[in-house]
């Protein structure tokens, strides 16, 4: 007799098992497309965020050089406009208008603030410092037509700007020596020199805010990228766990690349180029971003070899460029501030510090360009010159007494001051295997000879300034 009962679900394990199989492998199949999903949608994120830090980055950097830019156009000017109040040669002048009105470095890196950052503190800053040129560019162009005065220039034939610049009854009546004289006080000056502090001052603290923003972009760049990374690592588990036949290549293609690039940020060096191509396209990415990093790290070593005070180059500085050049082709000028202790004790650190900024601008204005000045003490300061021989000695012994000269002129309340200074030049009568001591003999010369005054090593006589 046949059984007519109905099976009871769950006892028929053919069917039951096979809905239980089914739904695994359902279950498997979706898991293994949401944690491969997941992977790839992973790796893009982090070639996106690669892609953002790197143009974020170039962005700031932009920015960060306009705002140099827009530093070394001023400074530019003001070379420009202090050579030709020093030399009267016209092609200072040219070179003057042609950097303001036609190469417009600072308006255009003020363009580019305003098209990458606005609405920020930094472009306010740089803004600021603009104005600031812009406005010190008015006692540029009076000093100019002073000198354009004093040499009998045609007034008609200068740019517009000169010739709606109006001199003072007062100051036509002035000799030509003193228009000159007056021409080279105005960019000299302390004033002059406070107001182009303020604006190198508003520079820098533009590329503060520049970097400050790199440094929050490239944090929230890496945190990104970190947790993108481990949610890759987590859907290569659970790849791992699903399909045993990935494995091999989930861990040869991603984990261990992903692994090393971890390493490698977390030791600051550059990702190695392996594992899928998405990840050997972010390493090559994060090692360019690295590399134009290090650049602008570089850039920052600048500051190391130079004295915050006055500019020049610091010890560190004079060391490096002292024992690298050629001392049978240079001069060493080794020079000290006469009695600076007292001018400290009697006016103030304040005052004292004025004047040695005082002394490196006079230094800087009657020596070349290419001759390195560095400050090696509290009010030492040597001079490398290059390319010399002693044949400049009365070029050498010129400058130092038109610098004594001027040191002597009180200037915005400062007090008289003057140098000692030795000199030992490469090819100088008996030297001996040290340079430096050379100059400084020749500086112990002049000072045993009552100071304010200038000596050459291998001569017997101390030239008085």
């Amino acid at each position: 007799m046949k059984d007519r009962r109905k099976p009871r679900p769950g006892i028929d394990s053919n069917w039951a098992g096979g809905i239980r199989l089914r739904t695994i492998n359902l279950i498997v199949f979706i898991a293994v497309l949401v944690a491969a999903a997941v992977l790839i949608y992973g790796i893009h994120s982090m070639t996106d965020n690669y892609h953002d830090l790197r143009a974020a980055t170039n962005t700031n950097l932009a920015c960060q050089d306009a705002a140099k830019d827009l530093t070394d156009a001023s400074d530019y000017l003001t070379n420009q406009a202090r050579a030709f109040a020093v030399s009267g040669d016209l092609q200072y002048l040219n070179n003057c208008f042609e950097e303001a009105k036609q190469t417009k470095r600072r308006d255009k890196a003020l363009d580019i603030l305003k098209a990458n950052m606005p609405e920020s503190e930094a472009l306010l800053y740089l803004q600021d410092a603009l104005d600031k040129s812009v406005a010190l560019m008015e006692k540029e162009y009076y000093s100019m037509c002073l000198v354009i005065d004093a040499k009998g220039y045609d007034l008609r034939m200068m740019p517009k700007d000169l010739r709606q610049t109006q001199l003072t009854a007062e100051d036509k009546k002035l000799s030509p020596e003193e228009q000159i004289e007056l021409a080279r006080s105005i960019l000299f000056d302390e004033d002059y020199q406070n107001e182009k502090d303020m604006i190198a001052s508003n520079a820098e603290r533009c590329l503060d805010q520049v970097m400050h923003t790199i440094d929050n972009n490239q944090e929230q760049s890496f945190a990104r990228m970190e947790r993108t990374m481990h949610w890759v690592i987590a859907m290569v588990v659970l790849l791992l766990l699903m399909f045993l036949a990935l494995v091999v290549i989930i861990n040869n293609m991603v984990v261990r690349p992903l692994k090393a690039s971890i390493d490698s940020i977390n030791k600051k060096m550059t990702l190695p180029l392996n594992g899928a191509y998405e990840l050997q396209y972010m390493a090559s990415v994060y090692n360019r971003m690295l590399r134009e990093n290090q650049e602008h790290h570089d850039r920052l070593a600048y500051e190391a070899i130079h004295d915050r005070l006055t500019g020049a180059y610091n010890r560190a500085g004079f060391e490096e460029r002292y024992h690298t050049v050629d001392k049978n082709n240079i001069a060493l000028v080794l020079i000290d501030i006469d009695y600076f202790k007292e001018i400290n004790d009697t006016y103030g650190h304040s005052v004292g510090d004025m004047v040695l900024k005082r002394v490196v601008r006079l230094i800087q204005a009657y020596f070349r360009a290419e001759d390195y000045i560095c400050r090696i003490g509290g009010d030492e300061f040597a001079v490398i010159m290059l390319f010399s021989d002693s044949s400049m000695r009365n070029q050498v012994l010129e400058k130092i007494q038109t610098i004594n000269s001027l040191l002597q002129e009180p200037v915005n309340d400062l007090p008289a001051a003057s140098l000692s200074v030795g000199v030992a030049f490469g090819d100088r009568k008996d030297p001996t295997d040290d340079m430096f001591k050379d100059a400084d003999a020749a500086l112990y010369e002049v000072k045993r000879a009552g100071r304010k005054g200038c000596a050459f090593y291998g001569e017997e006589n101390v030239e008085k300034c």
